[in-house]
């Protein structure tokens, strides 16, 4: 059974669970504040491991709520925000929200484990310390500094992960491994044992055919003009298929959970 760790965003609450690294956003909740009619509209287009449910407990007992997982939340948002809504504010609600998700909740999470607006205490009267206390005090308040400058790097994270977000171009491989903090021959062996990309043959380097995945990948074909008369593609990871790569990598113990700043997509690439 797990346990409601709500949030306040504009007087609505917003139902989170923590279990470790895993995240995850009650249905009901995301789905009201992407302007879905329900839930199960929205959990309709995710894949099943980016949905699940959990067990609460509510004062009339215990009750099953549908959830959507970190991953499942982003292709929500991204999918909402790239489909047809002709309203002009809902698109700017649902950038707020997902803008108060990647820079407040995820990253306040991440390092603390919860998330609190609560007040900083008064500061205390120092002029009887011993001196002793004092330089504890002078090596505390360094330690403090140096938390701070740790926090505004990970603000700056944060800022590279939104615009991720909210980014429609691709990367290439070679650079979502720098990303990822993988070695680029690493992530090409995970991707063929994992069997995304194909590992031989004239469709080297493409997808595999499978509907699950295939947000996660942009195929480019060039023209015979450009490569001396032989047909060629280049395999590029989409915005989607960063972020899903990233939490499997997360769970099979690749990489670490952390957030990461990202350079501008390859858009020209693909266009």
């Amino acid at each position: 059974m797990s346990n409601i760790t709500p949030f306040s965003y504009e007087g609505e609450e917003i139902r989170f669970f923590v279990n470790g690294a895993a995240i995850e956003i009650a249905a009901t909740d995301l789905a009201k504040q992407l302007g879905h009619r329900d839930a199960a509209n929205m959990t309709r287009h995710l894949d099943e491991d980016e949905k699940g449910t959990r067990v609460v407990s509510t004062p009339g007992g215990e009750q099953e709520i549908a959830t959507v997982t970190e991953a499942g939340m982003y292709r929500a948002i991204v999918t909402r925000q790239t489909g047809r809504m002709t309203d002009e504010s809902r698109r700017t609600a649902i950038r707020a929200f997902q803008r108060w998700v990647t820079h407040e909740v995820l990253p306040a999470i991440r390092r603390t484990g919860t998330y609190a607006t609560t007040p900083s205490a008064p500061q205390p009267d120092l002029s009887e310390l011993s001196p002793r206390n004092l330089a504890y005090l002078s090596e505390l308040a360094k330690g403090l500094e140096a938390a701070v400058k740790h926090a505004e790097k990970n603000q700056r994270k944060a800022d590279g992960y939104d615009q991720f977000l909210n980014g429609s171009g691709c990367y290439l491989v070679d650079t979502a491994a720098n990303l990822l903090g993988v070695k680029h021959r690493r992530l090409w062996e995970w991707l063929y044992t994992s069997k995304l990309l194909i590992p031989h043959g004239p469709r080297k380097r493409q997808p595999y055919a499978n509907p699950k995945t295939a947000s996660w990948f942009a195929v480019k074909t060039y023209n015979t003009d450009r490569t001396n008369g032989k047909a060629r593609a280049t395999t590029y990871i989409t915005p989607v298929g960063l972020e899903a790569i990233r939490l499997r990598l997360i769970r099979e113990g690749v990489i670490q959970s952390t957030l990461f700043a990202l350079p501008a997509p390859a858009r020209e690439a693909l266009a």
